[in-house]
C-alpha cells in the first residue's frame, strides 16, 4: 500500500448532506456512506488537465469553490495556532505568502551555468530551467530560460493506479464482497481498512484475487510497473523542457545542464531517485543530454514553502530579488473594442458608436502577458484609452481579464475564436487617472496604464 507522510495534511474536505462544510484535512471521516469527501480538486484547476475518469469530473467552478474552502480552513488554522502561541498576535502585521513561479522552490546547484529545477509534487510535476547569473559578492540571481512546464504526474496518480489495480483484482470475487468494489478498494488503501473489515467478519481470504487475511498482495514488480508509467512521463517532460529551451536559446554554443534539483513528495521515493540517477547522472546516451548531478532538497515536502519564505525575506531585509524576470505558463489579456477593419474583423460582432460615428469590433483581446516571455519584477504596463459618459466618470471601470494556454503563435485575437476563456473581472478606480474632454461630443477621454 502507498501512503503519504502522516504529518502531511491531506487535501480533503468533508461536506454534510446540505453541502455545508463539516471538516477538513485529518478531521475528515472516510467512514459511512453519509460522508461527502472532496479531494484531488486542485488538479481540476490546472489548465489542460483531463480526468482519467471523465464521467465523474467536477466543473471548474466546483473545484474553485472547494479550493477556496480549503485555503480558508488553512488560513483560519494558521491564525488560530499563532494567536494561541504568540502574545498579541492580532496586533502584529502578518503577510501571507502564496505560491509563485517557479513552483519547485528556489534550490539551485552550481554557479555561472544553467540549472534544471524539477519539482515532483503530490499531484503535479513542474519543471523549470534556470540560469545562475554571475554576481560576485552579492546573493545569487536566477533567470528563467522558459516558463514552468507542469503535468499531472505524481504520487496522487500512483494512488489512482493502485486503486484501479485493486479494483480489477476484486472483480474476481465481486459476489463475495459486502460493499461496492470502488469503496473497498479505497478502504484497502487507507488507514481505516482495519475498522472497515471488522464490520464484515465473513470476508477474509480469497486466493483467486490474491487476498489473504483481508489484505491484498502486490508484488515488487507490480508496484514498479505502476511507478514506471509515471516515471517515463516525467522523463519525457524533463527532456521536452530541455529541448524547448535549447531551441529558444540557440545563442548558447555549449548548452549543458550541470544540476537537476529535486523537491516534493514524488521525488522523495527511493525508487524514483534511483531511476533518475540511472538516466541522468550516468550520462545515459538514450536521453540525448549530458550527465547532470542529481541534487535533492533536505526536506522535499517543505522545499516549496521554504523557498517562498526565503525569497520574501531577502526582498524585505536586503532588497534582493533573486529572479531577474519570471515567465508565465499561460497568456493573459484584456477584452476591449478595436476599430473595425473588414479584412480583420469580417463576421465578428461589432457596434456603432454615435459619439464619434465609428464602428468597433467588440470582444477583441489585447494580450498583455505572453506565455514564456520574461516579465520583470516591476511588472508590465500598457496604455489604454476609454470613453466614459460624464455621469459615470467617478465610478469604477470594469475590465475583463481572459486567459489562454495556447502557444503565443496561436493566440486568438477575439472571443469569437477558440482558445481563450474569461478569467475574472476587475474594477479600476480612476480618481488619479488623467482625463480630457473631447470637442464633439463632450465625452471625457481617459488614458490609463494597466500594470501587472
Amino acid at each position: 500500500m502507498i501512503h503519504e507522510l502522516a504529518n502531511k495534511i491531506p487535501t480533503q474536505l468533508e461536506y454534510d448532506k446540505s453541502n455545508v462544510l463539516k471538516s477538513w484535512g485529518f478531521q475528515c471521516s472516510n467512514e459511512g456512506n453519509e460522508a461527502d469527501i472532496k479531494e484531488y480538486f486542485k488538479l481540476f484547476l490546472a489548465p489542460g488537465y483531463e480526468d482519467p475518469q471523465p464521467g465523474s469530473s467536477p466543473t471548474r467552478k466546483d473545484a474553485l469553490k472547494w479550493f477556496r474552502d480549503y485555503t480558508r480552513c488553512v488560513n483560519e488554522h494558521i491564525i488560530s495556532r499563532f494567536a494561541s502561541t504568540i502574545p498579541d498576535f492580532s496586533a502584529l502585521r502578518v503577510e501571507f505568502i502564496t505560491a509563485s513561479l517557479p513552483h519547485g522552490g528556489t534550490h539551485a546547484g552550481g554557479s555561472g551555468g544553467d540549472v534544471c529545477m524539477q519539482a515532483a509534487l503530490s499531484s503535479t510535476t513542474d519543471v523549470n530551467v534556470l540560469k545562475i547569473l554571475p554576481s560576485k559578492g552579492e546573493p545569487s540571481k536566477l533567470e528563467p530560460l522558459s516558463h514552468v512546464e507542469g503535468r499531472p504526474i505524481g504520487s496522487v496518480f500512483i494512488d489512482f493506479s493502485v486503486h484501479q489495480f485493486i479494483f480489477q483484482r476484486l472483480e474476481n470475487v465481486r459476489d463475495h464482497l459486502p460493499a461496492p468494489l470502488k469503496d473497498i478498494a479505497w478502504e484497502m488503501m487507507s488507514g481505516g481498512f482495519e475498522r472497515f473489515k471488522c464490520s464484515f467478519l465473513n470476508w477474509n481470504t480469497f486466493p483467486e484475487a490474491e487476498v489473504y487475511n483481508s489484505q491484498i498482495a502486490i508484488t515488487s514488480d507490480e508496484s514498479k510497473k505502476l511507478f514506471d508509467v509515471k516515471i517515463e512521463e516525467m522523463f519525457a517532460l524533463i527532456e521536452y523542457q530541455l529541448g524547448r529551451v535549447q531551441k529558444k536559446h540557440p545563442e548558447e554554443k555549449i548548452f549543458r545542464i550541470p544540476s537537476l534539483v529535486l523537491s516534493g513528495g514524488f521525488a522523495s521515493s527511493s525508487y524514483v531517485k534511483r531511476r533518475l540517477l540511472e538516466r541522468y547522472e550516468s550520462g545515459n546516451a538514450s536521453c540525448g543530454f549530458a550527465a547532470m548531478k542529481i541534487l535533492i532538497a533536505e526536506e522535499p515536502y517543505l522545499a516549496v514553502v521554504e523557498g517562498l519564505v526565503m525569497n520574501r525575506l531577502q526582498h524585505l531585509h536586503r532588497e534582493v530579488i533573486p529572479f531577474r524576470s519570471r515567465c508565465s505558463p499561460v497568456s493573459y489579456g484584456i477584452l476591449c473594442d478595436k476599430a473595425y477593419k473588414p479584412r480583420v474583423h469580417l463576421g465578428q460582432p461589432m457596434r456603432y458608436d454615435p459619439r464619434d460615428r465609428k464602428i468597433f469590433a467588440v470582444d477583441q483581446i489585447d494580450w498583455i502577458v505572453i506565455q514564456g516571455d520574461p516579465t520583470p519584477p516591476t511588472g508590465i504596463s500598457k496604455r489604454f484609452s476609454k470613453k466614459v459618459e460624464p455621469k459615470l466618470i467617478q465610478g469604477p471601470w470594469k475590465i475583463e481579464i481572459v486567459v489562454s494556454t495556447l502557444p503565443p503563435e496561436r493566440l486568438p485575437q477575439s472571443m469569437a475564436d477558440e482558445g481563450a476563456e474569461r478569467l475574472c473581472e476587475i474594477s479600476i478606480f480612476a480618481d488619479d487617472v488623467g482625463k480630457k474632454l473631447k470637442k464633439s461630443p463632450l465625452v471625457p477621454l481617459s488614458t490609463f496604464l494597466l500594470f501587472r
